[in-house]
């Protein structure tokens, strides 16, 4: 299709964001702030909170819709994770299907390893 909307965009996610996000939802996980538990995992330090790199692509469709909207349905894969610092590189796209959106998004890091894929389905609000 070829009036597919698209936007890339680099973030990357530190000490402050993540503090922030565990003092309004709540979600005070270890993995993401302390650093000895994180050792200890997996990971071997501590990882981003999720919903932090899911909100950064929500930016990026109110960016390329340039309105306000109404999110229907969401879909996200986490397939690695985003570290502190880390730089991620998102490229977002969004076609119209009717009176709705369809977008889709990934996340990867620099070296290429696609840490996040997100599909929604989105509403313009009148």
């Amino acid at each position: 299709m070829n009036n597919a909307l698209r936007k890339k965009a680099e973030k990357s996610f530190g000490e402050g964001e993540v503090q922030s996000y565990a003092g309004i939802t709540g979600d005070f996980n270890p993995i993401h702030l302390d650093k000895k538990f994180a050792e200890k995992t997996v990971f071997k330090e501590r990882i981003v909170s999720g919903a932090l790199p899911i909100g950064f692509i929500h930016s990026l469709y109110r960016e390329l819709l340039g309105a306000e909207f109404r999110l229907l349905k969401q879909r996200a894969k986490f397939l690695g994770p985003v570290y502190f610092g880390e730089g991620i590189v998102f490229e977002a796209e969004c076609k119209v299907k009717g009176k709705k959106f369809l977008c889709s998004s990934k996340a990867r890091t620099k070296q290429g390893k696609t840490v996040i894929e997100e599909n929604s389905e989105i509403m313009l609000k009148d």
